[in-house]
């Protein structure tokens, strides 16, 4: 179970990074198909909130 936090808490230390910089880019250089932008955003949220939940729970 430790090691699964940790890989979820790196991949979701990652997948935040990559957001904010998204969101940058998308600030930067408005475009009309934001599609990967957006599954990118949603990903994120779910798995940090996954990592959450499990950190939570660990007993």
């Amino acid at each position: 179970m430790a090691v699964l936090l940790k890989l979820l808490g790196i991949v979701s230390i990652v997948m935040l990074i990559s957001t904010i910089i998204c969101g940058l880019w998308i600030k930067s250089h408005p475009q009309e198909d934001i599609q990967f932008h957006f599954v990118l955003s949603l990903t994120t949220v779910i798995i940090s909130l996954l990592t959450i939940v499990l950190f939570m729970l660990k007993k």
